[in-house]
């Protein structure tokens, strides 16, 4: 029998090795015999053992091999690979329902995101939507039922046209849809799902005839600068009082308040018939203030500057929103539920739409979007940001030329006209040119930094009406009246037209 390589049996996976049944333990008898299958030379005593240890191991082969047998026949390979890898589906299967539990939150965030950008965008639709019905619509109605002459039948037909121009975008509005979508159908699970957000139908305006534009114009009652008076002023500000932040408000039916400021933490309350009522000291002071406007929606004053702050004029109560990434807030106007914030250089960005009351930014808008140049060495810059019921003014100053203008723009920052050049800055670091509008036709531009200092009324296509000579820093108009306050370096001056 011949020696072999370390036999050995796989049982459960383990390999068992055995002795060698050949091997001859060393012996010192006298008196031996030949094994006639190893051919080894042993004495009878270990002959016998030898035997015996042949006889042992074949017996533990031969029940090796039977469990060997016994193994293959009742092993299932196929069922424990088929086990394992269902358990590793399911371990995939939950991993993967955590990250679309963890993503879909995230996909929730945004969605209500866009579900809040959306409120404010149908708040400002719907807004524009009623003026349209107001302005082109339910205003000549009323017109022509108080007028004293007769109603013609055209002028009856025109404004059915545009009702029924009216009805179908008002249709079309309320039945649209296509605002916000996802694709799943393009997602994987890597997380790329498209989220695409729309916005609603624009506005488009019916037409207005020749008659009703000729009459608009002639109910428009367009002031005179050269025969403007002053009815009373008050010269109650120190000279170092800043030349920007005055705003007018009716608090009451019978009065109206004037609000600016003295450095470094005063604001002045001037009522516009008695003068100045009082002094609001205000803690920690005011890095600096730009502007100060009037809110209808909010009934307080806004102050813009290094910070957004609030002022309840009668309560004096100041509180700040925010303070302005950006240098500083240059200017700021509202209209209804709408903030537009116009910042200082205007970088990233020169204007932010913003929701009220939440102050929540809806939009914002570069200085290459809003005011594009035919050369990159040519910047143009807005100084102060303005508001009436339809549009949106801007004063501009070219950087190289010192021109200023104004510019017109929808309520979508749409610039509508370009205006005409208004005069040029003496200097390049002279920036008080700032307008406010008169009713919704004209708008007002007081020029500080041109010599002589101008006064200036364009028209709603920023086209120069009339342009005076006229000392001031600020101007602002006072609703309802055909009366303006102008802030110079004496005090308030009162005029009416």
């Amino acid at each position: 029998m011949e020696s072999s390589n370390e036999p050995f049996l796989i049982v459960n996976n383990t390999a068992e090795h055995y002795q060698n049944p050949c091997q001859v333990v060393p012996c010192n008898a006298r008196q031996y015999l030949m094994c006639p299958h190893c051919s080894f030379y042993l004495c009878f005593k270990h002959a016998q053992q030898h035997q015996h240890q042949i006889q042992n191991e074949t017996f533990v082969l031969h029940n090796r091999a039977k469990i060997l047998e016994k193994t293959l026949k009742e092993y299932k390979p196929v069922e424990i690979i088929i086990g394992e890898v269902m358990i590793s589906l399911n371990e995939w299967k939950q991993k993967m329902h955590n990250f679309i539990d963890q993503y879909s939150e995230q996909i929730k965030v945004h969605i209500e995101q866009a579900q809040n950008r959306l409120n404010d965008q149908w708040i400002i639709t719907r807004e524009e939507y009623l003026e349209m019905l107001h302005h082109f619509i339910v205003e000549p109605i009323d017109q022509l039922q108080t007028a004293s002459k007769q109603i013609h039948p055209d002028e009856i037909r025109q404004i059915h046209a545009r009702l029924v121009h009216a009805q179908d975008q008002i249709t079309n509005l309320l039945a649209y849809r296509d605002l916000i979508r996802i694709n799943f159908d393009s997602c994987s699970l890597d997380g790329n799902i498209n989220i695409s957000r729309g916005h609603f139908p624009s506005l488009a305006m019916p037409s207005m005839v020749p008659s009703l534009i000729e009459s608009s114009n002639r109910s428009e009652d367009i002031p005179r600068l050269d025969r403007t008076n002053v009815l009373y002023r008050f010269n109650t500000l120190s000279t170092d009082t800043s030349a920007l932040g005055v705003s007018s408000s009716r608090i009451n039916d019978s009065t109206q308040i004037f609000v600016t400021w003295t450095k470094p933490n005063k604001l002045v309350i001037f009522d516009a018939k008695n003068g100045m009522t009082k002094y609001v000291d205000v803690e920690p002071s005011f890095i600096t203030i730009n502007d100060i406007i009037w809110c209808d929606y909010l009934n307080v004053f806004l102050i813009s500057g290094a910070a957004l702050h609030t002022f309840d004029v009668i309560n004096n109560d100041v509180k700040k929103i925010f303070t302005s990434e950006n240098p500083q807030i240059w200017s700021i106007t509202t209209h209804k539920t709408s903030l537009f914030i116009c910042y200082v250089m205007g970088e990233s960005p020169l204007i932010e739409h913003r929701s009220l009351p939440s102050f929540r930014t809806i939009q914002t808008y570069t200085r290459s979007q809003l005011l594009p140049t035919d050369s990159s060495s040519t910047v143009e810059i807005a100084r102060c940001i303005r508001t009436n019921d339809y549009h949106i003014a801007m004063t501009v100053r070219n950087l190289t030329t010192y021109e200023w203008r104004v510019d017109i723009f929808n309520r979508h920052m749409q610039r509508l006209f370009k205006g005409e050049i208004l005069g040029n800055a003496v200097y390049s670091d002279y920036w008080c040119c700032l307008l406010t509008c008169y009713r919704s036709s004209c708008w007002l531009i007081m020029n500080n930094t041109s010599e002589p200092e101008t006064l200036t009324l364009i028209d709603k296509q920023a086209r120069i009406i009339q342009q005076i000579q006229c000392e001031g820093y600020n101007i602002c108009v006072l609703h309802g009246q055909k009366r303006f306050v102008i802030k110079d370096q004496h005090g308030l001056a009162v005029f009416r037209f």
